[in-house]
């Protein structure tokens, strides 16, 4: 967790305790403190005593995140009475609740709500360990996991306004907000992979705003942001050529996608490629493909929402320069990547030869609306069997198209493959964690991560309520509301709530025999609709089948309590 010590000690005057925390222990049982970045001062408290009896302590300045506490120089044997932990974090409500009949998933659940509480100190932070610091990929990586959990928004209003004093003249957003004048801008001495734009990171100066949107309904926050949106969509378009839209600075390899699966890194590799030799050993994030492919899909996502806000802020001739400029970027994504033959996105073979399917790749156009109109599903089939194939694992995907791929993926029908992939217990899965007694989420898959509290693969929290229980908006602020559950062969009972600007929206739906009982609580003076697999047998009064989609009966609601008894769908995992 993340917060302080308390300390309770009895001693002679001037013998000074030092307490070192952490996350993780060497082998002989003390500390492993250094992490090759960041040293231990950061992680250490020492108190010396007056020694005129019983003395209570607390630091004031500072929060820890540690799951360890090492102890010198204490008077006799400490004890747990000796040192309290006291969790810290800012004070955001609770707004949402899940569970299911599958303990996996709910350790899950508890470890990415655990680890977004203990980063969220002002504003989302990577590690409350290391570094503390706002890294702006991180946060838009996990943000809807994250809003969907905790009411975020007085958090992300006060942040976002740190974006728009970090803004640069140039229009540059840092990928720590808030930064200094000295680190990650362009042409300062800071860390030398950030030159110019990293348009991954810069999205979440729109997909924090965009976010809170669609959950509240609010325009405040994208009216303050728009001139900063305004000025970083042109900085970040000077960095790409004027008519195929490729991105300029492709020696930035560690900022494309992010925290995909990779072989181990070693520090002396790490040591080599941040002092600029590449020759040294590969990049510390390596990864398949090139950054290009998701520095322009970003560029296109920011300057369409760009757009979408100008339209909603009344800005129209903004509105309509920026979505033509969107229609071209489009065209020229597709143009590079997509392999209509094939049906799927992938970089150009330098050789010839076909290039290995990547599963972020896929991800993103589909996420974004790149996919030439009617072929979003076909891709997403593509990504499927990649992940089949892999035994069920996330081979080639990390935070950023993670953040969309399990409920995308669920929406096309391939829900059982990510169930599967969802309650893995061998790396690279979230079960795997828990199994070796981590129950808050890594900066990587691997056991060797430095961060045993980063909080970017919280994402799959988003899935559980989206998917697993289908609460969502159907218009921003829930003026609509859609219950869409998906239920995977192997689950047989999930329940969430979430406290919405319109009230509270219930889902709980429990197999019984062939069939499905799906139960919903609607807010009053709202309405919903309510998609149930296959055929219902007695629809509730009141309940209007409008329609019936993807094999699912579709009716609408007014406010109130509705059960409904469904069909249970009979699926598997889905192959070519």
């Amino acid at each position: 967790f993340a917060g302080r010590l308390h300390l309770k000690v009895n001693g002679p005057s001037g013998q000074t305790i030092s307490m070192i925390q952490h996350e993780k222990l060497r082998p002989d049982g003390t500390v492993l403190s250094a992490s090759g970045l960041v040293d231990t001062q950061l992680q250490t408290d020492q108190y010396t005593l007056a020694g005129d009896g019983p003395e209570d302590w607390t630091p004031r300045f500072g929060y820890r995140g540690f799951r360890y506490v090492e102890v010198r120089g204490f008077p006799g044997t400490p004890t747990l009475d000796s040192l309290t932990g006291e969790v810290m974090h800012s004070d955001v409500a609770s707004i949402g609740s899940f569970e299911s009949s599958n303990p996996l998933l709910n350790q899950i659940q508890a470890a990415a709500r655990a680890t977004i509480l203990n980063n969220m100190h002002g504003f989302q932070t990577d590690t409350p360990t290391f570094e503390k610091n706002g890294w702006t990929g991180d946060a838009q990586a996990s943000a809807l996991a994250s809003a969907l959990n905790f009411d975020v928004s007085r958090v992300w209003t006060k942040w976002m306004g740190d974006f728009r004093d970090a803004q640069a003249p140039s229009g540059e957003i840092p990928e720590i907000v808030p930064s200094t004048p000295q680190y990650g801008y362009e042409g300062t001495p800071g860390w030398n992979m950030v030159n110019g734009p990293t348009p991954s990171w810069d999205a979440a100066t729109f997909i924090l705003p965009d976010d809170l949107y669609q959950l509240t309904g609010d325009t405040r926050l994208l009216a303050e942001m728009y001139d900063t949106q305004k000025r970083l969509v042109d900085y970040t378009a000077s960095w790409f050529t004027p008519d195929d839209f490729h991105y300029r600075q492709l020696a930035n390899t560690f900022l494309g996608e992010y925290a995909n699966p990779r072989p181990p890194i070693t520090p002396e590799m790490i040591a080599a490629f941040m002092a600029g030799n590449r020759a040294g050993g590969p990049p510390p994030q390596p990864g398949p493909g090139d950054v290009d492919s998701v520095a322009t899909a970003y560029l296109f996502h920011m300057t369409q929402l760009l757009a979408k806000n100008a339209a909603l802020l009344g800005k129209q001739a903004d509105a309509r320069a920026y979505a033509a400029r969107a229609d071209a970027i489009r065209a020229a994504y597709n143009r590079t990547y997509w392999d209509a033959g094939r049906e799927v996105y992938r970089v150009p073979a330098k050789s010839g030869d076909a290039p290995a399917f990547v599963q972020y790749q896929n991800i993103l156009p589909v996420a974004f609306g790149l996919v030439p109109d009617g072929l979003a599903n076909a891709v997403l089939q593509k990504v499927n069997d990649d992940i089949v194939a892999h035994d069920y694992h996330l081979s080639s995907m990390g935070v950023f198209s993670g953040r969309y791929a399990l409920t995308l993926l669920s929406d096309a029908g391939h829900v059982d493959t990510v169930y599967r992939v969802a309650t893995q217990t061998t790396e690279p899965s979230w079960g795997f964690w828990l199994a070796n007694d981590i129950h808050t989420m890594l900066e990587g898959w691997s056991l060797d991560s430095r961060s045993y509290d980063h909080h970017y693969w919280g994402l799959v929290s988003s899935w559980f309520y989206q998917s697993l229980a289908g609460i969502r908006p159907g218009a921003p602020g829930y003026r609509t509301i859609v219950i869409r559950p998906e239920a995977p062969q192997g689950l047989d009972h999930v329940s969430a709530h979430l406290d919405t600007v319109r009230g509270r929206i219930s889902s709980e739906w429990r197999r019984v025999g062939d069939r499905l009982i799906l139960d919903v609580g609607i807010p009053a003076g709202a309405s919903a609709e309510i998609w149930c697999p296959g055929e219902v047998a007695q629809p509730p009064k009141n309940a209007q089948l409008v329609r019936q989609e993807d094999k699912r009966s579709v009716y609408s609601v007014n406010g109130g309590n509705h059960r409904f008894d469904c069909a249970a769908p009979a699926s598997g995992p889905s192959r070519l």
